[in-house]
C-alpha cells in the first residue's frame, strides 16, 4: 500500500512510471514536426537572386506572431496549473522559441522553476521535501487533471534533464516541460544575444538548421541544434574572420553572477566589431562546410570550446593543470569540488558548453554520427562551388532538394567517396616491437604511416579475397613507371598521399552472402571469414558459363589524410556492366568500414599484428623496385 505525506498531499512509493519512459497516448511526432523541401519549391523556384530567396525562405519557415502569442497561452496555461501546488513557480521559455530560430512546426522548451528547493539525493530527503520523483509524480497528477487542455503525455524522467513532453491541445503545441534547465535559460539568453551582433548570423543559423534536418545530421541521437549552434558559433569566432567575440570576452568586463556553480552573465552592452563585415551569406556557407570537412573530431584530439574560441586537446581535460587560463572556472571547480563531474572527453564529438563548462553537448552521439556529418559537409562544400557558377541562384535548390537527393544517388553509380576514421585503432597496427626501436625518430609519423598501410592492406585485401577482384597498383601522376616504383616499395610514405587500385571481376559475390553461414574458426577475423564465404559461392558459381568480360571495372583512389587522421576513398566506375557499379558501391560503403574496423580490433584482441603483416603475403606483398635510390630518397 502506498504511504502518503499529509503535507505534499501526494503518494511516495509510486514509483512505476520511473522504471523508463512512461508514455500515454504515444505521439509519433518527431517526423510529423519536420518540414520538406517540398513547402518551400515555389519560393526556390520563383525567386530570381539569392537574396530573394533568403527573405521569402525566412518568412515561410518561421512563425508570425500569431504562434508567438500561442507560445504565451501554453505558458500562461501551464503557470495557472503549477502554482495550484507550487504558489511561488515560475515558468520560463527557452530554447528556439527565445532565441528566434524555431520554426513554424518547432517544440516549445519550458523551465518550471516550483519556488522551492529541490533534493537531488532521494535516499536522504526528508519524506516533506521535494524530490524530482516528486515533482514529476505531482506534474503528472496535474496534466492528468486536465485531459482537456493537456494531452499526449510522455514522461522521461531518466534522461540528464528529465522532461515531460505533451500536447497544448487548445492550441496544438508541443511542450517539453523541464524542472531542473534553469541553465538552459542562461544558454538561450546568450544565442539570442549573439544573433543580434551581426545580422548574417541569423539567417545562416536557420539555414544550417534546416539542412541539418533534412539530411538526418540534427535530432535525436544526433547533434542536437543547440550542439549545431554551438558549432556556427566557434566557427565565426575563429581569427581569420572574429564576426563574433568568444563567451570569455563577455564574460571578462562584469562582475559575475553564478548559477549552480558556472558564471552566466555577460556584458550586453558589449559592442562587437568584426574582422570580417563583407563576407557573403553563401560564402559564410561554404567556410563552414569546408572548416568541419577538414575539422579533427578524432577521439585523441580535440575539443571545441565557445568560451574562448579555441580547440584544446582532450588530454588537457584530464590534466587540468595544463588548460589556460580562459578554463580558470572549470579549474577551480575541479579542484574544490569532492568528486567533480570531469567533462566527458572519450566521446566521438566533444563540443564544451559554454556555460556549463563541464557539460558535452555532444555525448550521445556516435562516430558514424561524426562521420555523416563530415562527409554530408564535403558534399555541401562542392554544392556551394558549384553554385557559385549561377551567382548562388542555385544555392539552396541544390542543396536542399529532394532532386538533389536523387541525383546524388544517380551520381552513386559513376562515383562515390568513402570516409575511413583512425578513431582509437590509430596505435593498433604498431609492431609489438616499435617500442625497442630506437632508429625510429618521430614516432606520431611512424604510428599513422603504420596506420595507412594497414588499411590500404585490409581494403586490397577484401577487393582481392571478398571480392575475387583483380587489383593493379595504379597512379595519378605522369612518370607513372617511377610512382608506381615508388608506392610499390613503400606504400605508407608520407610523399605518397593517394594512390591508386585498378580493380576488376567476374563475380557479383555481394549477392548472397546472408544466405552462406558456414561455421568458422571463432578466432579467424572478420576478413578471413568473408572470404571463406566467397570461397564457397565461386565453388558453385564456376559451373555456370563464365563472362568473356569482367562485370565490374573501376578504380579506386585511396588518399591519405591527417586532420583528422582519416582515408578517403573515391571510386570511380570505369565500364562496368549496366548498373553493377552501382550495386557494389552500396555493398561496398557499409561493408568495408566494417571489416576494417573489427580487422584491427581482431588484430588488437588476438595479438596477430605480425602475422597480419606476413599472412597472405603472396596476395599482399609490394615488389620492391631500386632500393637503393628509395633509400638514398629516404636519407634526403
Amino acid at each position: 500500500m502506498a504511504q502518503r505525506c499529509e503535507v505534499c498531499k501526494i503518494d511516495l512509493t509510486d514509483d512505476y512510471s520511473y522504471q523508463g519512459h512512461l508514455t500515454v497516448k504515444p505521439a509519433n511526432t518527431e517526423d510529423q514536426n519536420k518540414l520538406s523541401y517540398e513547402e518551400f519549391k515555389e519560393i526556390f523556384e520563383g525567386e530570381t537572386t539569392f537574396d530573394s530567396q533568403l527573405i521569402a525562405f525566412l518568412n515561410a519557415i518561421q512563425h508570425g506572431g500569431v504562434i508567438e502569442g500561442g507560445y504565451g497561452f501554453v505558458c500562461s496555461s501551464l503557470y495557472d496549473m503549477f502554482r495550484t501546488r507550487f504558489h511561488g513557480c515560475e515558468v520560463h521559455k527557452y530554447g528556439s522559441t527565445v532565441t528566434g530560430l524555431s520554426f513554424k512546426k518547432s517544440d516549445l522548451d519550458v523551465y518550471v522553476n516550483i519556488g522551492l528547493p529541490i533534493h537531488e539525493n532521494e535516499e536522504n530527503a526528508h519524506p516533506c521535501d521535494w524530490t524530482p520523483k516528486k515533482v514529476f509524480r505531482m506534474a503528472k497528477s496535474l496534466l492528468f487533471k486536465r485531459k482537456n487542455t493537456f494531452t499526449d503525455i510522455v514522461l522521461i524522467p531518466n534522461a540528464k534533464t528529465p522532461i515531460i513532453k505533451c500536447r497544448h491541445a487548445p492550441t496544438n503545441i508541443l511542450c517539453d516541460i523541464s524542472f531542473k534547465n534553469s541553465l538552459g535559460v542562461r544558454n538561450s539568453d546568450l544565442i539570442k544575444f549573439y544573433l543580434s551582433l551581426d545580422t548574417r548570423l541569423k539567417p545562416l543559423v536557420i539555414i544550417l538548421k534546416f539542412w541539418g534536418q533534412l539530411f538526418g545530421i540534427a535530432g535525436t541521437g544526433k547533434i542536437s541544434n543547440y550542439a549545431l549552434t554551438m558549432l556556427i558559433i566557434f566557427f565565426l569566432q575563429q581569427p581569420e574572420r572574429a564576426i563574433i567575440p568568444t563567451v570569455a570576452e563577455l564574460q571578462s568586463t562584469v562582475e559575475p553572477e553564478f548559477v549552480q556553480g558556472w558564471q552566466v552573465n555577460y556584458n550586453k552592452n558589449f559592442k562587437n566589431q568584426p574582422i570580417d563585415t563583407t563576407t557573403t551569406i553563401p560564402d559564410l556557407l561554404y567556410g563552414f562546410f569546408d572548416f568541419y570537412a577538414r575539422f579533427d573530431f578524432n577521439s585523441q584530439s580535440q575539443v571545441v570550446c565557445p568560451l574562448d574560441g579555441k580547440a584544446h586537446p582532450k588530454t588537457y581535460f584530464t590534466k587540468v593543470e595544463e588548460l589556460p587560463m580562459s578554463m580558470l572556472r572549470y579549474k577551480e571547480y575541479v579542484r574544490v569540488t569532492s568528486n567533480p563531474v570531469l567533462l566527458s572527453t572519450d566521446k566521438p564529438m566533444c563540443i564544451q558548453d559554454p556555460i556549463e563548462l563541464n557539460h558535452n553537448v555532444t555525448s550521445g552521439i556516435c562516430s558514424r554520427a561524426v562521420d555523416w556529418f563530415q562527409q554530408q559537409c564535403i558534399t555541401s562544400r562542392e554544392v556551394c562551388e558549384k553554385a557559385r557558377e549561377s551567382d548562388n541562384k542555385t544555392l539552396f535548390s541544390m542543396l536542399f532538394t529532394n532532386q538533389t537527393i536523387v541525383e546524388k544517388k544517380q551520381k552513386m553509380k559513376m562515383s562515390m567517396r568513402l570516409l575511413i576514421r583512425s578513431e582509437k585503432f590509430l596505435k593498433t597496427v604498431l609492431p609489438p616491437d616499435s617500442v625497442l626501436q630506437p632508429d625510429i625518430i618521430n614516432r606520431g609519423q611512424f604510428t599513422i604511416a603504420n596506420w595507412f598501410e594497414a588499411v590500404l592492406r585490409i581494403t586490397k585485401d577484401t577487393f582481392e579475397r571478398v571480392l575475387k577482384l583483380d587489383v593493379k597498383l595504379g597512379t595519378l601522376d605522369r612518370e607513372a613507371k617511377q610512382q608506381k616504383c615508388e608506392i610499390e616499395t613503400d606504400v605508407h610514405s608520407n610523399d605518397n598521399t593517394r594512390i591508386i587500385l585498378e580493380c576488376s571481376g567476374f563475380y557479383k559475390l555481394w549477392y548472397g552472402r546472408g544466405k552462406k553461414k558456414p561455421v568458422f574458426d571463432p578466432t579467424l577475423s572478420i576478413l578471413d571469414k568473408e572470404a571463406g564465404i566467397s570461397d564457397l559461392m565461386v565453388q558453385e558459381l564456376e559451373i555456370l558459363p563464365a563472362p568473356s568480360i569482367p562485370i565490374i571495372n573501376f578504380i579506386c583512389i585511396f588518399e591519405k589524410q591527417l586532420k583528422p587522421v582519416s582515408v578517403l576513398l573515391e571510386f570511380k566506375n570505369n565500364k562496368s556492366v549496366r548498373n553493377t557499379f552501382g550495386e557494389f558501391s552500396t555493398f561496398i560503403a557499409s561493408k568495408l568500414p566494417q571489416i576494417v574496423d573489427k580487422t584491427l580490433l581482431h588484430m588488437l584482441q588476438f595479438e596477430k599484428v605480425d602475422s597480419n603483416r606476413t599472412k597472405h603475403s603472396h596476395e599482399t606483398s609490394f615488389t620492391t623496385c631500386n632500393q637503393k635510390e628509395l633509400e638514398s630518397r629516404q636519407q634526403d
